[in-house]
């Protein structure tokens, strides 16, 4: 079956209207999630998107709650770090 790692700049894009490239970037992540293809995401993916939200649009809680949002999608499994470094480790 295929998986789907996006950059944090693809889902930022996707939901951003005015940047270049939304329209595929959107068409992207709608595709895959109504296909029902899993997107595999590092923890840290959630971190980013917030951070850049909050730093662009200066709103912790729009960051907070889209990072959050984001974590909900079914589709999208997020891999904790803190994991694979301590398989890494063994």
């Amino acid at each position: 079956m295929d998986r789907y790692t996006l950059d944090a700049s693809v889902i930022l894009n996707a939901f951003n209207e005015a940047e270049v490239g939304h329209t595929e970037s959107n068409q992207l992540i709608t595709l895959l999630i109504t296909q029902g293809i899993p997107i595999i995401e590092p923890s840290l993916v959630l971190v980013e998107v917030a951070a850049t939200i909050s730093r662009i649009h200066g709103d912790t809680i729009l960051a907070r709650d889209f990072a959050y949002a984001l974590q909900k999608l079914p589709q999208i499994t997020f891999i904790y770090i803190v994991l694979i470094n301590k398989l890494l480790l063994q």
